[in-house]
C-alpha cells in the first residue's frame, strides 16, 4: 500500500532579486529560474500616483530625446543571450501616456543590455532561482501524489463496501476533486 508523501517546504526566490543600474536609470530584476527574469522599472503598474521610483528602488528610464518611460516584462535566456519577449514587454511614458513604436524600440535597446549585464554579474542569483523553481515543482508533484494516494484509499474503501453488499457511490468525496 503506498504511503502518503509529506511535501517538501516551499522555497521563496524573492531574495534573488536585485537592481540593474546605469546612467539611464535602474530596473528591478527578479529571476524566477536560470533562464527567466521578470523586470520592472518604476512599477509599470503605477496608478494612481505617478511616482518616479518603484517600491524596490527602480526608477523611470531615460531612453533619450527627453523621453522617460516605465517598463516591465519578461526576459528569457536564448542561446546565451537575454532577450525580451515582445508580447510581455510593457512600456509607458512616465506621465502615464502611451509610447510610439520608435520609443518602444529605443526602450528595448536600453533595457536588454541592462538585463544582460545584471545576469552576467549575478550568476548565483540565477542558480538559486533555478534551484527554488525545481524544488517548488517537485513540491507540487509531491502534493499531487499525496492527494492521489489519499484518493486511492477512499476508492479502495468504496470497493470494499461494495463487495460487502453496500451500494456504490458514483461520486465519492475525493481529495483530488477539491
Amino acid at each position: 500500500m503506498p504511503t502518503i508523501i509529506t511535501p517538501r517546504e516551499y522555497q521563496d526566490y524573492r531574495h534573488t532579486a536585485g537592481l540593474a543600474t546605469s546612467d539611464v536609470g535602474s530596473i528591478w530584476m527578479q529571476p524566477t529560474k536560470a533562464t527567466h527574469i521578470y523586470f520592472d522599472a518604476a512599477k509599470s503598474n503605477y496608478l494612481p500616483a505617478l511616482k518616479q521610483t518603484g517600491e524596490h528602488g527602480s526608477t523611470v528610464l531615460d531612453i533619450g530625446r527627453g523621453v522617460m518611460v516605465r517598463v516591465s516584462g519578461h526576459a528569457h535566456l536564448v542561446d546565451g543571450v537575454w532577450t525580451i519577449d515582445p508580447g510581455y514587454f510593457y512600456v509607458d511614458r512616465d506621465t502615464g501616456g502611451d509610447v510610439t513604436h520608435e520609443q518602444k524600440r529605443r526602450a528595448l535597446a536600453v533595457v536588454e543590455p541592462m538585463i544582460q549585464r545584471w545576469a552576467d554579474d549575478h550568476p548565483s542569483s540565477l542558480v538559486v532561482a533555478e534551484h527554488c523553481d525545481r524544488n517548488n515543482g517537485a513540491r507540487t508533484l509531491e502534493e499531487n501524489i499525496s492527494r492521489h494516494v489519499a484518493a486511492l484509499k477512499v476508492l479502495r474503501r468504496e470497493l470494499r463496501a461494495c463487495d460487502g453488499g453496500r451500494a456504490w457511490s458514483q461520486y465519492p468525496d475525493l481529495p483530488t476533486s477539491r
